[in-house]
């Protein structure tokens, strides 16, 4: 593609075109080299009776620009009434292993050709297509075209194509200059932000990977993503992928992003998930549904055009909803449409860790893409949870496969497999629910590699599934629509078990039925983690708790040679008082005797300063005990977390902390939960946090694996399994407390464990405060003394 500014006119080859319109390039530089098909040699042409290939051009304007496409045929000629246009394309590999985008590929290019010679000829040619392998094998493919296939399909290739090409000319020629120079948003810089924006755009130059610990207040989210889109606009990157483990993080970078964005240098999108965007809300769509068939008629192109044609530094998924429910379109490929064109992608972490909705068109190839990972302390256990997946006898047992009637062959086929699968798990699997690898010093039905013949027998039922998922529309939807969602969870365990290694373990087990299922165990995330960030070329892992960082790092994919960077809070290190009760155990057996002092210290912290606060307790049932232990201070209004909250009760729960005109809220929370993280409470809406415990997780066989594999690998088992994740929950919680500068607050932590070598080497150095308190009236002296220092703090 070549741009001739003088005369704003863009000359492109029709085979460029094809390839922009079907291979997802994601605003890349096309490379030709990377494409499946090339022109024949001249030696090629002769052999099959053709002689020098026709020159063909045809100009068309679209999207404020002049094109002018080139391209040549290999003949076009007239055979009786007919003309034909013969395409000849070398294959690189063998002319029967030809695949869809291959094909698909020639035959845009084909179809681009016959409308131009339509057009300069008058007459709609016949379409002769040939493949020439690399061997000299030739396959032929006809196809009869007619003018207003052509006149629809040229109209909407030529769009889909202007708005990349209007993208990345738009982009090379204004928006990247102008990202290069980007200013910083703001006026000042906080402390810790100039070092962290330096670190980010030398690992973006570098390609390199980055793990860092920024405590709140920094102002993480600028701090990294302006770099990277300066760094971008340099050309050290292609895209930014902003990934995110919670919905009010994507907004923060939304909101950062149209900052950066004003003047029209930046073009973000927010990506949502199938489910929340889809108006059916991610179901299939019925036969003949609007949405069905996006692509029908040109309808996707036009939505996106009418995206781009805002000028918006940010689109949301409101607005994507909206473009697509006007041009009756699915808005989740509208989204991944519209991503194409954009310069930073905000998304959940799903879309480049999960194997089932991993976004193909950037991550199966890769791509010269930076990613920055936000509260990447999040990403082990999103990791761990998406890979660990199960099946079992009864999921197989209820699939139905209809086999009666005119039905294609691989609807039997399916159903043989099926039946296989059953028979695999009665007479492979089922022996090893109740067998104990004593040699591994495993648990019963536990093993470290996969049982022979399992990946086969899985295989030779997702291929026929796939097939009637693909090709089986006569069947009734309440038919297809359960083979369809078997499929797709099949299709995820076989991606993966493709990756099952050393940091898997497979569990098989029987019911009190004696049905059995297995269950993959992800005990290590580290190459998951490395295989999914190596589809770039650069990452930013970072967290305000991302402690002890070798921990974070070894789980995440990092080695010895990984760059670290940790920085101190910014905030005045005197506005945070941490006293800690060293003399009260919390371990689960003590719990009983300890509560009625527990609920001591709790009504000593809020009532040494008029205010909200936060108790987070290590269960459910726990924090409903030591609830009906404070439910007699009627100085404070007393809110307890429930087991199932929706996000109506969490958003009402929350909106308790903004009534100052009554009493001040004691909320009792369980640590690790929806309010020990991601609440932003900043000012007086929460001056204190009262954590009880440790944060260890209930024993539980795969935290018990995880131990073993741990301790096995670097002697470091239960830290890796317990003491660590446990920590980070209680600096999470704590982290709740001082959200903004000019915050004041206390944190009391409960346990005599926090007295330990151990644990004091865990605290964060900015709690430069921290004192220890062997009573609850040595606390309340404490506190007293820390609130009349600041007299300010908290409401008098």
């Amino acid at each position: 593609m070549r741009y001739d500014k003088e005369n704003n006119r863009v000359s492109v080859s029709a085979r460029e075109i094809a390839a922009y319109t079907l291979l997802p390039s994601g605003g890349a530089p096309l490379d030709p080299e990377t494409l499946p098909i090339s022109p024949p040699d001249p030696a090629a042409l002769a052999s099959l009776g053709l002689g020098a290939p026709v020159a063909i051009t045809h100009p068309f304007a679209a999207c404020d620009y002049n094109f002018l496409m080139t391209g040549e045929c290999s003949a076009l000629a007239s055979e009786g009434r007919r003309r034909v246009l013969t395409l000849a394309v070398t294959v690189h590999g063998k002319v029967d292993e030809i695949d869809t985008r291959t094909r698909r590929l020639a035959r845009t290019e084909g179809h681009l050709l016959a409308y131009a010679a339509m057009q300069r000829e008058g007459g709609v040619p016949h379409l002769t297509l040939l493949y020439i392998g690399s061997g000299g094998e030739l396959l032929r493919e006809e196809e009869t075209l007619t003018r207003r296939r052509l006149e629809s399909f040229f109209e909407r290739v030529t769009t889909s194509f202007a708005l990349i090409a209007g993208n990345e000319l738009d982009r090379k020629t204004r928006r990247l200059p102008a990202m290069s120079a980007l200013a910083f948003p703001y006026r000042e810089r906080r402390l810790g932000q100039e070092e962290l924006m330096h670190d980010v755009y030398h690992t973006v130059t570098h390609r390199s990977r980055l793990f860092a610990s920024a405590p709140t207040g920094i102002g993480k989210t600028v701090s990294t993503l302006y770099p990277a889109v300066r760094a971008m606009g340099a050309g050290h990157c292609d895209k930014v992928f902003y990934l995110t483990a919670k919905a009010t993080a994507a907004r923060m970078a939304g909101e950062t992003a149209a900052l950066l964005g004003k003047g029209g240098a930046l073009r973000a999108v927010m990506l949502a998930s199938k489910e929340r965007i889809c108006p059916r809300h991610g179901r299939p769509c019925r036969e003949g549904a609007p949405c069905e068939n996006s692509k029908a008629g040109g309808r996707l192109e036009r939505a996106t055009a009418e995206l781009w044609a805002l000028d918006a530094p940010l689109i949301t998924p409101d607005e994507i909803g909206a473009a697509a429910a006007r041009h009756g379109v699915c808005p989740h490929e509208l989204s991944l449409s519209y991503s194409q064109l954009a310069d930073v992608v905000i998304c959940d972490y799903n879309y480049l860790f999960d194997p089932a909705v991993r976004l193909a068109r950037y991550f199966v190839r890769g791509g010269r893409w930076c990613f920055l990972i936000d509260e990447a302390h999040n990403l082990p256990e999103r990791i761990r949870d998406t890979y660990t997946v199960s099946l079992s006898e009864g999921a197989i047992a209820a699939l139905t496969i209809p086999t009666e009637g005119a039905l294609p062959d691989f609807f039997a086929e399916a159903e043989g497999a099926r039946r296989e699968l059953l028979s695999y798990f009665a007479a492979r699997l089922a022996p090893l629910a109740d067998e104990r690898d004593t040699d591994a010093g495993l648990p019963r039905g536990v093993r470290r590699t996969l049982p022979e013949g399992l990946l086969p027998s899985l295989f030779d039922l997702a291929a026929p599934l796939e097939r009637i998922v693909r090709e089986g529309r006569g069947i009734a939807q309440e038919i297809r629509a359960p083979i369809r969602r078997f499929y797709y969870e099949l299709k995820t365990i076989l991606d993966i078990l493709e990756l099952y290694d050393e940091g898997f373990r497979l569990e098989v087990s029987r019911n009190e039925n004696g049905e059995i299922t297995f269950r993959t165990l992800c005990l290590d995330t580290a190459g998951i983690a490395r295989r999914c960030l190596a589809d770039g070329e650069s990452a930013v892992l970072f967290s305000a708790t991302l402690s002890p960082m070798e921990y974070y790092r070894t789980l995440l994919g990092g080695d010895a040679a990984s760059p670290t960077l940790e920085l101190p809070s910014p905030f005045e290190r005197d506005n945070l008082a941490v006293c800690v009760m060293d003399k009260l155990s919390t371990r689960y057996a003590d719990r009983d005797a300890t509560l009625a002092e527990v609920a001591a210290a709790v009504l000593a912290t809020a009532r040494a300063r008029r205010g909200n606060y936060m108790v987070f307790c290590p269960s459910f049932a726990y924090a409903e005990r030591l609830a009906d232990a404070l439910r007699g201070a009627k100085d404070l209004r007393l809110l307890c977390q429930g087991r199932h909250m929706s996000a109506a009760d969490r958003t009402a729960f929350l909106a308790e902390l903004e009534r100052p005109e009554l009493p001040p809220v004691l909320a009792v929370c369980v640590l690790g939960g929806i309010f020990s993280e991601g609440v932003d409470l900043a000012g007086d809406r929460l001056i204190g946090a009262v954590i009880v415990g440790v944060g260890l997780g209930t024993p539980e066989p795969l935290r018990e694996q995880i131990a073993d594999y741990f301790q096995e690998k670097n002697e470091s088992g239960r830290e890796y399994a317990y003491l660590y994740p446990g920590m980070n929950r209680i600096l999470q919680a704590a982290g709740r407390v001082i959200r903004a500068e000019g915050d004041v607050g206390a944190v009391v932590l409960i346990d005599d464990r926090y007295a330990t070598p151990f644990y004091r080497s865990l605290l964060p150095p900015h709690w430069r405060g921290l004192t220890y308190c062997g009573n609850v009236r040595s606390l309340a002296e404490c506190l007293r003394r820390f609130w009349a220092a600041h007299p300010e703090g908290g409401e008098a």
